[in-house]
This record gives structure tokens, sequence and C-alpha cells, in this order.
């Protein structure tokens, strides 16, 4: 791991608005942004749609598992029974990716168990962001794009999946925030609230990055 860049990593509750945290926070020290584009590379690693990747269950592997320790991912041409990975599978490619991404430049990591990846970088400040219910179902509906009734259901299942997967791939309760850094309630504070906190938090720990 190149130790002279620096990763934040965002873990978040649903309509907690991570991914807008996360873009300010790129945006205002020039590091470079890493969330969505996981899932494109291990789907194109993979050779299958981003969507299939979103209902792959957890099944351990080992040869994937010596495979990501081998490979640069750069789509190799894999048999075709092989292109249903498991969620272990795309867990450990999207990880190589994030560590590629900290090993090229700064940057700004959103979801996928970043702060348990990075942990024990000295340069990783993890973040974790959550609100009231009621906050994050408003947020999450105008999100997805969904009436208040489907994001009821939409935050209850999204929490319910997070956590059994945090549970799995970081080890740890996902919402235990002495796991984190630093833990902001955004439904108390306001999101630009809270991204100025983040940034000042950051400035705080390392003061070469003040402008």
């Amino acid at each position: 791991m190149n130790t002279d860049n620096y990763i934040i990593t965002i873990d978040r509750k649903i309509g907690s608005k991570g991914v807008y945290t996360g873009q300010k926070i790129a945006e205002h020290f020039g590091f470079r942004y890493v969330d969505k584009e996981m899932l494109t590379k291990a789907a194109d690693f993979f050779h299958i749609s981003p969507e299939r990747l979103k209902n792959i269950e957890e099944k351990t592997s080992s040869f994937w598992e010596s495979l990501i320790q081998t490979s640069e991912f750069d789509s190799p041409n894999i048999p075709t029974y092989l292109y249903m990975p498991t969620g272990r599978q795309v867990y450990e490619v999207q990880s190589a990716i994030m560590k590629k991404a900290a090993r090229e430049s700064s940057c700004v990591v959103v979801g996928r168990c970043g702060n348990a990846l990075f942990g024990d970088n000295p340069k990783h400040i993890g973040i974790f962001l959550h609100g009231s219910k009621e906050f994050r179902i408003i947020n999450a509906a105008e999100y997805l794009g969904i009436s208040i009734e489907e994001a009821v259901k939409a935050v209850d299942k999204f929490d319910k999946d997070r956590a059994r997967y945090y549970s799995t791939y970081a080890g740890y309760s996902w919402t235990d925030v002495s796991n984190y850094d630093l833990s902001i309630d955004v439904s108390k504070v306001g999101v630009d609230k809270a991204v100025e906190i983040i940034i000042d938090y950051i400035e705080d720990r390392f003061p070469e990055l003040a402008k």
C-alpha cells in the first residue's frame, strides 16, 4: 500500500447522504472518488452485468481467493461456467480494486467495508454517517425515485442486508461507532454541516491537507 496517499472511507446508513458527502469531500481535497465504479469494474471482470452482482449470495471459494492474490483484474478470459461469482468472490475483487485505487492516488471510498479494509493504514480516516429513520426514508425515496411507502420497506431491507454484509466481511457490527474515527447524525446537523465537520476533522488530523 502506498502510504503517501490518504484514504477517507465513508460507511453509512441508506438515506444519510453518503454519496453526496463523499463526492464533496473528494472535490474539496482533490481526491479520487470511488463508489459505483467498483461494481462496474467487478462486473467487467466477471463478464456479467452490475445488476446481477447485487443479488449474489455470500459463499467462500478458495479458488477465487487465490486468484485475487495473483491477478491484476484486467478482465482475463475466464471460462463461461465461472461467470456466476459468489458474494465472497465479488467482495474480494472489489476489495482488490479499492486497494489498487488507493495505491494510485488519495481517494474517498464510499461503502463496501472500506473502513475495515484500510483500518491499519496510518493515513486512513473512517467516517460513519447515520440519521433518524424518518430523515433517511425521505432521502431514500428521493434518491431511489420511489414512494415514501416503498422507501419505508427499502430502508428496512437495506439496513438488514448491510448489517449482514458488514458482519460477514468486516467482522464487526456495522453500526458500532467505536469502529470509526468519526460518527455523525446527519439528520441533526444537516448534510452540508456534516461535510464541514468532516473536512475540519481531516485537516485537524492531517494539517498538511489544510488549504
